[in-house]
């Protein structure tokens, strides 16, 4: 009887381990198909031309210093404006002293076009380059636009749409954030045929458990507020997301990881290689990175902000108060130290 026991406890245990391996196994193989689904080749172009002389310098690369442009936009195929990335936000991270910037940059400011002699707002700039050659265009159009006017050079891009921004906050099960006031939006959402009669979106001040839809609700408001305002809520939520998905809880989980897999696979792309991405994980995993000393911030028409507001033909946009990008470079390169 003994010697049956040790035996089926044997099978048992071989029969769990032999689960576990095949289980790891599934999770390595699924990570690497997904990296391959969302990574595209860097593009082969030549540097943009731009034919006004206030982005002919662009700045060269760093050992210490990786940057990635996070955008993002309402997604491919989508009407009114799908490709546009009316989200830019610089993460800077700074490998020797571990340090983290968060910078947005707005989706109006006024830039020359790459490979152009016309001038449209910022968020026209991955799409310009789309609609030429696809997404690997669009990234390195982004990315080198987003350098010159940085002083940063940026690294990689990724792109985002609401749909991945949803399914990945529903895949975390949600995630907490604090206001310290009430915050309504009653000019933006579920609106009759002429914009009126609005519902009012509304979270109270204190903490607030946000769902994919009332995130994304969250980030977009605008109306009521401004571009600038809903870039500090784009920072808030991205931290938020940072805290649950890097909280043990849900990383030991393996089956959460495959969901999260599944949903980057379909809506996320990156010029990001394999071994980069890889990469960029290890610094979070190995406590690199010093979230505590974490700096954000937002160009915005404020005194501080760098920048001046005006119409052009009816057109709402921004530009540099200094009349070129040198002082936005300066304040770059001082969120980044």
């Amino acid at each position: 009887m003994k010697k049956l026991s040790k035996i089926l406890f044997n099978s048992f245990s071989l029969l769990i381990l032999a689960l576990g391996v095949v289980l790891v196994a599934f999770i390595f193989f699924k990570a690497n198909f997904t990296l391959s689904k969302i990574t595209v080749k860097s593009s082969s172009h030549h540097l943009p031309v731009y034919l006004l002389p206030e982005l002919e310098d662009l700045p060269k690369p760093t050992s210490h210093q990786l940057n990635i442009l996070l955008l993002g936009q309402r997604g491919e195929g989508e009407p009114f404006g799908g490709l546009l990335t009316d989200t830019l936000m610089l993460v800077s991270f700074n490998k020797k002293t571990g340090r983290l910037a968060l910078i947005s940059i707005p989706r109006d400011l006024y830039v020359p076009m790459p490979d152009s002699d016309k001038r449209d707002k910022l968020n026209a700039v991955y799409a310009w380059g789309y609609e030429k050659k696809g997404v690997a265009l669009g990234m390195h159009y982004i990315e080198d636009m987003i350098s010159r006017i940085s002083g940063l050079y940026v690294d990689n891009a990724v792109v985002i749409n609401f749909k991945a921004f949803k399914e990945l906050i529903n895949a975390l099960g949600g995630i907490d954030i604090y206001l310290k006031q009430d915050f309504v939006e009653d000019k933006q959402w579920w609106c009759d045929a002429q914009g009126q009669h609005c519902r009012k979106f509304f979270l109270p001040k204190g903490k607030n458990h946000l769902d994919g839809e009332t995130a994304l609700f969250y980030v977009r408001s605008r109306f009521s507020s401004s571009d600038f305002d809903r870039a500090r809520r784009q920072q808030q939520v991205l931290l938020a997301v940072k805290n649950k998905i890097f909280s043990l809880g849900f990383l030991a989980n393996p089956f959460n990881i495959t969901r999260l897999l599944d949903l980057l696979g379909n809506n996320v792309r990156t010029d990001m290689t394999k071994s980069e991405i890889k990469k960029v994980v290890s610094y979070v995993r190995n406590g690199q990175v010093d979230f505590s000393h974490l700096k954000t911030f937002v160009f915005d028409s404020s005194p501080e902000g760098l920048l001046y507001a005006r119409y052009l033909n009816g057109r709402y946009i921004l530009l540099p108060r200094s009349g070129d990008f040198r002082a936005i470079k300066k304040k770059c390169l001082e969120l980044t130290r």
